[in-house]
């Protein structure tokens, strides 16, 4: 949820950064990369939102404790 939180900033600083630019450096490339950038994302948000509806975390929470304290006893090696 913390992308969703972020949207109205990251699309306040494009604001501000489109404004200050020169309108003939915005090209179609860099355009249709933002579209595809924001489209991709919706879809992955909408997965994951999908995916813990019927599934949980639990797996993945077991393998980030056990490279979490594999990585402390790498370090204290």
């Amino acid at each position: 949820f913390s992308f969703l939180l972020a949207i109205p900033a990251i699309l306040g600083a494009t604001v501000l950064e489109i404004s200050s630019v020169k309108a003939n450096s915005i090209t179609l490339p860099l355009l249709a990369g933002t579209l595809i950038s924001f489209l991709s994302s919706l879809l992955a948000v909408r997965f994951l939102l999908a995916f813990l509806k019927k599934a949980t975390l639990r797996p993945f929470s077991y393998y980030c404790f056990a490279i979490g304290i594999l990585s402390i006893l790498i370090a204290l090696k």
